[in-house]
């Protein structure tokens, strides 16, 4: 009833102040000021201000006016701290603010800032990474804050050389127009990476240069952050008392100007400072009061690294009870809040708290789960960063198409402009020479387009073959997703053992096709002794052993092989490997030997296991052992599994391959 009365004053007003003709664009407006009017005291009134706003500006096809209502309504929730409720609207924003470069800029980079505090460092990169290669940031100001948010994203991911390169950068640009606060706000975070490596004295170096511009312009807030980061500082180097009392400076400042959510990080800091003196019971005190804190203003999003400090606390005080109630609120709070890591986290947590206690069954129980919340997170990331590269290269191409016809409409307008004052003199000159301007132009029409359909035909084959890549790389990720489900769905051990070997083929399939896209995109060759340590440390680490428990002297000179060679080799380790730990025990020891003879390559394989009998039939042979057969055929190869003598275990397997084109000729 109250939005409909506002309608109906709406619509007399507008239709008083402009009549029809303009009335749904005067109306989208209205809902749009209206919106900003109420944002501050009725956030949910506002976001239906700005919903009818939308609606309205889309019926009347306004793009800059739905992009802007767009962008408002983003930041509104991010105001709010509703951030995956920003992704929606300021998606829309961007890609209806294609010809307003300023909005277009605000737009991404409150999108790349929603991102980093989501975790999603990736796709907050692709943001200020398109923000850094745009030519119309003529601001020089935005032009450093995009090369701040920049350098943060580079680092967020754990490429340090490159975020280095940009700070200083942003730095020396900040320098260059003396913009000194933005200068002394680099130097902490130049000086928090080289916390982060260990160079202190540089770190320390960069937060006193900041400290001082802070102190001298009052930034009380500011000056208390650099305390805490100098505390740390000095709390790697054992000052622990110099540090505390750069605790209590900032616990001071954050409490005179009731700043929240630094005062209850400061407690936080302080409590890591007494566990390092140690003094446990100080050390519980202080990370009781940061959660004190963030309870009493509903932080719950804070609230899970209250409970992990307190669980962390007890455990090394062999509190263990005390730690297992803390760790399973915490992992509740995470539940609810949808927090990923942190449930991994607590389920860690629990998990080392029953060991310690004893309770096998329950330690094991919070190692199931930590380990399938480990394997959710690894698809999650996998997932976020295929929709990374897929937005970006869709970004890039819809980029480049518009660069391209702001291109050709600029061209066409300069044509047309000389043609006005050159017609005549084209006209005449056109007359005398027409029959050698056919002649001429045909010849330039005929190779012209002879051009065109090479590069047509080259940018259609870079296409396809990435397409190709691309979608074995899915084909095959989603045969081991499916696999993997069914695996977790059967009761039957033995089936569920069958399925893990598949699944470890499909992953020796997956390791060799990844190795060879990889090594495709560049101009170095793929080592066949690197994707045998890494397809042994897999199979190794999958089963539960010692990487040193596989042996391989390797004696081949680098050859090289095609893809059906690198998938067949990998199968046939992955089988013998594979049966050699289902059948050896604990205590198995692997070796393979590399050898390479003038017409052709040899491996022997060996194992201390139970051997094999050799009196087998072919209907009596294992699938592993018949697949191993089959593929040495295929390559042209011959596969001799040699007896053991008198008091001798184990297996041994000889296989020749002759040197061919297709199975490695150096």
């Amino acid at each position: 009833m109250k939005n409909r009365l506002l309608s109906i004053a709406f619509f007399c007003s507008l239709f008083l102040l402009g009549g029809y003709q303009s009335f749904g664009q005067k109306l989208a407006q209205q809902w749009l000021d209206s919106a900003l009017s109420v944002r501050a005291t009725n956030g949910s009134l506002a976001i239906e201000l700005y919903n009818a706003g939308i609606k309205t500006a889309k019926q009347e096809r306004n793009t800059d006016l739905l992009a802007l209502i767009n962008y408002e309504l983003a930041h509104h929730y991010y105001s709010q701290r509703a951030y995956v409720e920003v992704l929606r609207p300021i998606r829309k924003a961007i890609n209806k603010a294609k010809d307003n470069d300023e909005l277009n800029f605000n737009a991404r980079l409150l999108l790349g800032n929603t991102f980093s505090i989501l975790g999603n460092h990736d796709s907050a990169l692709v943001q200020f990474k398109i923000l850094s290669e745009k030519d119309n940031v003529k601001d020089i100001n935005n032009r450093l804050l995009t090369l701040a948010n920049l350098a943060s994203a580079q680092a967020n991911i754990g490429n340090t050389a490159s975020s280095f390169k940009t700070y200083f950068t942003a730095l020396n640009l900040a320098d260059s127009i003396q913009n000194q606060e933005a200068k002394a706000n680099l130097q902490v975070e130049i000086g928090s990476l080289f916390k982060n490596e260990g160079n202190y004295a540089q770190a320390q170096s960069l937060y006193n240069q900041a400290l001082r511009h802070f102190l001298e312009t009052n930034k009380a807030a500011n000056s208390a952050n650099v305390y805490n980061h100098l505390g740390e500082v000095l709390m790697e180097l054992g000052s622990l008392d110099s540090a505390n009392a750069y605790f209590d400076r900032s616990i001071s400042i954050f409490q005179e100007k009731n700043l929240i959510e630094e005062l209850a990080n400061t407690y936080d800091l302080i409590g890591k400072l007494r566990l390092a003196e140690p003094n446990r019971g100080a050390a519980i005190e202080s990370f009781e009061r940061a959660f004190s804190v963030r309870r009493r203003f509903n932080l719950v999003a804070e609230m899970p690294k209250s409970y992990l400090a307190l669980t962390q606390a007890h455990f090394i005080g062999k509190r263990y009870n005390q730690a297992m109630a803390e760790a399973r609120k915490g992992l509740a709070l995470a539940k609810a809040t949808q927090s990923g890591p942190y449930k991994f986290e607590f389920s860690q947590q629990l998990y080392k708290v029953f060991k310690e206690l004893n309770y096998g069954d329950s330690a094991l129980v919070y190692l199931e789960m930590a380990n399938e919340i480990s394997d959710s997170l690894a698809q999650l990331n996998n997932s976020q960063l295929e929709i990374r590269l897929k937005t970006q290269f869709e970004d890039q191409q819809k980029q480049q198409e518009i660069e391209r016809l702001r291109a050709t409409k600029a061209a066409n307008q300069k044509v047309i402009k000389n043609q006005r004052f050159l017609g005549l003199a084209v006209m005449v000159i056109a007359i005398l020479a027409i029959a050698m301007v056919v002649v001429m132009y045909n010849r330039y029409r005929l190779k012209n387009r002879a051009a065109r359909l090479i590069a047509a035909k080259n940018k259609e084959n870079v296409l396809l073959l990435k397409e190709l890549h691309h979608r074995v790389k899915n084909n095959l990720q989603f045969i081991a997703s499916m696999i993997s489900i069914q695996r977790s769905k059967i009761p039957d051990e033995g089936t569920r053992q069958e399925l893990k070997e598949s699944l470890q083929k499909v992953t020796a399939m997956a390791l060799v096709h990844n190795k060879l896209y990889r090594k495709s995109a560049s101009s170095e060759k793929l080592s066949f002794k690197y994707f045998l340590a890494e397809l042994t440390d897999s199979l190794a680490l999958s089963y539960g052993y010692d990487t040193d428990q596989i042996r391989v002297k390797y004696g081949w000179k680098n050859p090289q092989f095609d893809i059906d060679t690198y998938n067949a080799l990998g199968l046939i380790i992955n089988e013998m490997v594979t049966n050699s730990f289902k059948h050896s025990g604990e205590d198995v020891e692997i070796e393979m030997i590399f050898r390479e003879r003038s017409d052709y390559h040899q491996i022997i394989y060996s194992d201390n296991g139970p051997g094999i009998d050799h009196e087998l039939t072919q209907k009596e042979k294992n699938t592993g052992t018949v697949l191993i057969e089959l593929l040495a055929q295929e390559m042209g190869g011959t596969l001799q599994y040699v007896p053991n003598q008198p008091g001798e275990k184990g297996i041994k397997i000889v296989l020749d391959l002759k040197t061919s084109k297709h199975n490695g000729k150096s």
